[in-house]
């Protein structure tokens, strides 16, 4: 089993910020955590993230520059009471992050890990969501797919989000 560290960066609250992610072959992916702290270490800028993973011997993968996962545009969409125009690449890119950390973390929440589809209502609405970002390998042949959502739909999704905001601003520590 080989691990490999691959740098994510995300935008929160105006601010650009990385962490490290964990993959392997057997496991789902998690967030490299801090074994002192117990946290996820956040770090400023890039280079920061790659100096503190080369003090602990973590090869990060040599990546482009990561894709920024846009953590802001769903908050403001959340605050604003689950109103408005919200893309389901977003809103996919913000459930799947915090899917992230909630394996990371173990935590127990079947609404917001609903692609494992022990949650049933969440399953739904997240295989709605991952249809609806109409990647190619989802829609193939097939015409573009525009999920509409109903209310219960929109709280459901607000409510995971939201739980998963609330986690991840507990979980993190900035490092640089």
């Amino acid at each position: 089993m080989k691990t490999k560290f691959y740098p994510v960066h995300y935008r929160l609250n105006k601010k650009n910020r990385y962490l490290i992610l964990e993959i392997d072959d057997e496991n789902e992916d998690t967030f490299y955590i801090d074994k002192k702290l117990i946290k996820i270490p956040v770090f400023t800028e890039l280079k920061f993230l790659k100096q503190y993973a080369k003090k602990r011997d973590i090869k990060v993968v040599k990546d482009s520059e990561p894709i920024v996962h846009n953590l802001d545009i769903v908050l403001k969409w959340i605050k604003k009471n689950a109103k408005g125009k919200i893309e389901c690449t977003d809103i996919l890119t913000v459930w799947n992050f915090f899917i992230d950390m909630a394996n990371t973390f173990e935590l127990d929440n079947d609404e917001l890990q609903a692609y494992r589809s022990k949650a049933v209502k969440a399953y739904k609405v997240y295989e709605k969501v991952f249809i609806g970002t109409n990647l190619p390998s989802v829609t193939q042949n097939n015409p573009p797919y525009h999920p509409k959502f109903n209310s219960k739909e929109l709280k459901l999704i607000q409510r995971v989000l939201t739980y998963g905001y609330k986690k991840f601003k507990k979980k993190r520590i900035k490092i640089k």
